[in-house]
């Protein structure tokens, strides 16, 4: 409870923040803008927080009955809140035209989803190890995260790629060498995605936690370069 209790309270606060004055937001109904990513945030997290209640809720409670009866409603809901996030949070970061960074890179919102999906099944596959290691089904769900881990995975590498090849190349020039911001990418690239497709690709379950955890520190290195690139 506690654990719950210390992630999502600084989650709702920044939320709150972001809001600045909520007495605003009425405008935001009056007038509403469904081309614009700022207005996008309204509908997005009049569902996103409710949602987030319910998966709380489960938390707390270990209500398996009843997550069972609704957890394939929740896996669909899940994964079309989590696509609109991606797609809203791409057109915010195209607004800036300025930062060739985040404009350039084609279909913005489809990179953060495969590096978003990384990060996630990189954390399944820790927490299958720590806290299911002794059930019947640990090695049929460790063996499915870690195929799914190789192809999302590859397909970040590939994007990676094409961001290279489409991004003004005065900024990837910078990323890549010319500044403080390289050594983010650099580590990104490595812990990111090579060490990860090395260690998944031997099957061998303790590695590929290895390579579950450098999967994550990775992408933290992978979001620090982003935004402080595109600044």
């Amino acid at each position: 409870v506690t654990g719950v209790q210390t992630c999502a309270l600084p989650i709702f606060v920044s939320i709150a923040t972001d809001l600045a004055n909520p007495i605003n937001i009425y405008w935001m109904f009056l007038n509403p803008q469904p081309q614009s990513g700022m207005w996008l945030m309204l509908p997005l997290y009049t569902i996103y927080i409710p949602f987030t209640f319910i998966e709380i809720y489960f938390l707390l409670t270990n209500n398996r009955e009843m997550a069972k009866k609704i957890a394939g409603v929740l896996v669909i809901l899940g994964l079309i809140i989590d696509a609109a996030e991606f797609y809203i949070q791409g057109l915010l970061f195209n607004l800036n035209d300025p930062r060739h960074l985040w404009t350039d890179i084609p279909q913005l919102w489809i990179y953060f989803l495969i590096t978003g999906a990384l990060t996630g099944v990189a954390g399944a596959m820790l927490y299958t190890f720590l806290g299911l290691k002794n059930k019947p089904y640990y090695e049929d769900a460790m063996n499915l995260l870690i195929k799914a881990g190789l192809v999302i995975a590859v397909l970040t590498g590939l994007y990676e790629v094409v961001n290279y090849k489409s991004v003004d190349p005065k900024w990837t020039s910078l990323i890549v060498s010319s500044s403080p911001v390289s050594t983010m990418y650099w580590t990104w690239i490595i812990l990111g995605i090579i060490v990860p497709v090395v260690l998944w690709a031997t099957k061998n379950k303790t590695l590929a936690v290895l390579g579950a955890v450098s999967a994550i520190i990775g992408t933290f290195f992978m979001r620090q370069a982003f935004i402080y690139g595109g600044n």
